[in-house]
């Protein structure tokens, strides 16, 4: 049955029609999306009967605030119920369906509509639920949009991303993620448990008010899993082994996930949907999942003629026993209201029908809405390397259109590499300014990766990279350090040089039989704690612009094994034994002391000349 109630909707400052002229009035309320309103009234009650169609309505109404105000007329011992919404009207409608006047139709939202307005990418970095939901609401005035932000979860958030998604439909996912309750309830817009309030007395009679209530069953387990790679550890948590007392102490809640943990006994798995630092905070998103799973095991379908149900309220249910011969008043449990419509027809007669479910719920039933976004590959700029924990990862900011450059900035994050491992890998981490391709873990937006460079246009080498017939293979680095390999057919080289000292380069040539060439405008030093040994098949020439040095610790031996030795000296020849003897031997044949002036043989001491035989020429 309905009741009656008097009508009130406001707009821009004054009623949009008479009370008395309100043909109908829906409005419908959910926990999980927009509240949307509709209200039909004759043309002429809102414009005039003179006008043909929209003269100022449509000024004064669309995209302005409204206001619906329903008051119970008294009746049995329910006083002063009152209902109040606020909205924004979102559409104006008119056209004709009758032979008297036109019908107007004004729709509307909740103000949390304005929070669709459009797809957004943005990055949040170690910040909390509070700090992130009151920068995405901070360009919605209070008075048009209250909220009361209580997150029970205050502790930091390394990382948190709105990718693709409407600012409500982050939000939302956001509170899901952290079995945080976000709705709007008519009035505010709320973040955290909702506020405490009387429990609505709810009889039912099967007249006025009645119910349906229904339990079932359906999956319920997962086996959660992540792995840390900071820790280099796998976590894995069974949603089943984690206690959830709200569900499983209700009569009927805790029966219903019995079976149903019994009946679905196989456990999906379940990859983390935020980065997990540590098994504690993996049980916790396993619990949340088994609540949330759990949330609606019980529920109650209601009809109602009170006007003061509200979204998120609760009401204790009783009444008479549903069994016929029942006399003895019984109570049903108490609810929480998830969905709330409400009807007023053209008489004034109100009624509403709700859903609820056990309002002892540690977290707030799953969003059947929300699904964490999947990322997909794309460019941004290096902004740091300098990586605190030396993992070389990197910073980055993506090239989104944000009024905040941070907004744009990520956490550090690792870069893909071909070899790794400990003790071992392959390290090119990439240059601050250089642009990268990100990619993302299990398509997971808020678990990037670097996957690579890409080159473009803007370098400062002036390089070119794309040589005749792809004969060029390289890597350069920042500092100009290049490793080049030539690939012209008969004449492949490998080139190892610094762009800015071009005249330091060792070249290893393949033409013909090869060629190794080392080459600098400094010094080349070779430094052994061993052996150093030069050989070749054919000759090795010592060349210098100036001097040449050979010298050793101990012996200096130089040996042909086959033909001879020369030594020549442009100007003085010079041999000296410093600290013993002086042996010139000639095992052969003979020892020839020539020169174009005279030969002078001086000893401190005696001069001896010894032979078989002994001749002193003087040219005549």
């Amino acid at each position: 049955m309905s009741r009656q109630v008097t009508a009130a909707v406001h707009c821009g400052g004054s009623a949009v029609a008479p009370a008395s002229d309100i043909l109908r009035i829906v409005l419908r309320q959910s926990i999980f999306g927009h509240h949307s309103f509709e209200m039909n009234a004759p043309f002429d009650r809102v414009e005039t009967n003179m006008a043909g169609f929209f003269h100022r309505a449509h000024k004064r109404l669309l995209g302005q605030p409204l206001t619906l105000q329903l008051d119970a007329n008294a009746f049995h011992s329910n006083q002063g119920q009152k209902l109040e919404f606020k909205g924004i009207t979102t559409r104006l409608e008119a056209g004709r369906d009758n032979d008297y006047t036109g019908t107007f139709v004004l729709r509307g939202h909740s103000p949390c509509y304005l929070l669709a307005s459009g797809l957004k990418k943005r990055t949040f970095v170690k910040q909390t639920l509070s700090t992130i939901f009151q920068q995405v609401l901070q360009p919605f005035p209070a008075n048009l949009l209250p909220r009361a932000l209580n997150p029970r979860h205050q502790e930091v958030l390394p990382y948190v991303v709105q990718y693709q998604e409407t600012n409500f439909d982050f939000l939302s996912r956001l509170a899901a993620e952290y079995g945080e309750w976000f709705y709007y309830d008519g009035t505010t817009l709320q973040l955290g448990e909702p506020p405490a309030g009387q429990e609505i007395d709810f009889v039912a009679d099967g007249a006025y008010n009645g119910f349906a209530f229904g339990l079932g069953v359906k999956p319920t387990t997962a086996q959660l899993y992540e792995y840390n790679y900071q820790k280099h550890e796998h976590f894995s948590s069974a949603s089943k082994s984690q206690p959830l007392p709200s569900v499983q102490n209700h009569l009927y809640g805790g029966f219903a996930l019995q079976q149903s943990e019994s009946l679905f006994s196989d456990a999906a798995h379940v990859a983390a949907e935020a980065f997990v630092q540590g098994m504690g905070q993996l049980n916790g998103e396993a619990r949340a999942y088994k609540a949330y799973a759990a949330a609606d095991l019980v529920t109650v379908d209601g009809y109602s003629d009170n006007p003061v149900l509200r979204l998120g309220g609760i009401i204790r249910i009783h009444g008479k026993g549903l069994g016929s011969h029942t006399v003895a008043s019984e109570s049903f449990g108490t609810y929480r209201i998830l969905e709330l419509t409400h009807h007023v027809d053209e008489r004034g007669n109100y009624s509403n029908r709700f859903v609820a479910v056990p309002h002892l719920l540690e977290v707030a039933p799953i969003n059947p809405f929300h699904d964490a976004p999947a990322g997909a590959s794309e460019l941004a700029e290096v902004i740091d390397t300098h990586d605190p924990e030396r993992l070389g990862r990197v910073r980055v900011r993506y090239y989104w259109p944000v009024e905040n450059k941070q907004h744009a900035e990520t956490d550090w994050l690792r870069v893909l590499t071909p070899y790794s491992g400990a003790g071992k890998g392959q390290l090119f981490t990439p240059e601050v300014g250089s642009q990268v391709l990100i990619g993302y873990q299990s398509g997971l937006a808020e678990q990037p990766y670097v996957q690579g460079n890409l080159f473009h246009a803007q370098n400062p080498q002036g390089a070119s990279y794309s040589p005749a017939n792809n004969g060029m293979k390289g890597i350069q680095t920042a500092g100009g350090n290049k490793f080049v390999m030539l690939e012209a057919q008969g004449a492949q080289k490998i080139f190892i040089s610094n762009s800015n000292k071009k005249g330091t380069a060792i070249q290893l040539d393949f033409k013909g039989d090869g060629s190794v060439a080392i080459t600098t405008d400094g010094p080349i030093s070779l430094t052994a704690g061993g052996n150093i040994t030069l050989e070749a098949g054919k000759n090795i020439e010592l060349r210098a612009g100036g001097d040449i040095s050979l010298a050793a610790q101990k012996n200096v031996s130089v040996r042909a094994t086959e033909e001879n030795i020369a030594v020549r000296a442009q100007k003085e020849l010079l041999l000296t034994a410093v600290s013993d003897d002086l042996t010139l031997e000639a095992a052969g044949k003979k020892l020839v002391a020539k020169a174009a002036d005279n030969v002078e043989i001086r000893a401190a001491g005696t001069a001896k000349i010894n032979g078989q035989d002994l001749k002193l020429n003087q040219p005549g």
